[in-house]
This record gives C-alpha cells, sequence and structure tokens, in this order.
C-alpha cells in the first residue's frame, strides 16, 4: 500500500534557503501518486481553465496587442516614454483613473 500524501495548505510560500527541501519533499510525494491521478487531475485542471475561455482569451489578446499598438494613443505612449520615460507616459495615461500606481500617497 503506498503511502498517503498529507495535505497542506496551498499555496504556501517558502523561504529561498528551504525551497530545493520544500520542493524535494513535494516531488517525493507526487511520485507516490499513480500516473492515472495525476493525469486526470491533469485533465481537470485543463478543462477548467479551457472553460474559463483561456484560449479564446489568449487568441484575443495577441489580436487585439496587435491592433492596438498603431493607435495614435499608442503612438502618444512611446514618444512620451522615449522622450520623457517610462514613469511619466504612465501618469499620462492611467493618473486620471487614480489606478494604483498613480493614486495619492497617504501622509
Amino acid at each position: 500500500m503506498k503511502p498517503r500524501i498529507a495535505s497542506r495548505p496551498s499555496p504556501s510560500a517558502v523561504p529561498a534557503e528551504d525551497l530545493d527541501a520544500e520542493a524535494l519533499k513535494l516531488a517525493r510525494q507526487l511520485a507516490h501518486m499513480p500516473s492515472s491521478q495525476l493525469a486526470a487531475m491533469k485533465l481537470v485542471v485543463n478543462q477548467a481553465y479551457e472553460n474559463m475561455g483561456l484560449r479564446t482569451t489568449q487568441v484575443m489578446g495577441s489580436l487585439l496587442d496587435g491592433a492596438m499598438r498603431n493607435t495614435p494613443e499608442a503612438k502618444d505612449f512611446i514618444n512620451t516614454a522615449v522622450s520623457q520615460g517610462v514613469p511619466a507616459a504612465v501618469a499620462e495615461r492611467d493618473g486620471p483613473f487614480g489606478d494604483y500606481s498613480q493614486r495619492k500617497k497617504k501622509s
């Protein structure tokens, strides 16, 4: 009988100095799982991403990225980034919306 894998909170942060040991521990646990079970879990996770529209979103993202790179606003952003720096371009673009990088700092 194969050992039962202890459940643990996921995801968990691991200090850099413990990372190799923790990764090896997890790899040893996974090595005890039947490959059919791992394959089934992978199928479930991949299907969940498909149900959420991952592939369609990736295609749309690529299409829109290509189309939006040549708009007047994109060209203005690039010109500002080149002449005044990226922070100035981001401030000009995002400032009116108060996005996280542009919100007013608390004193």
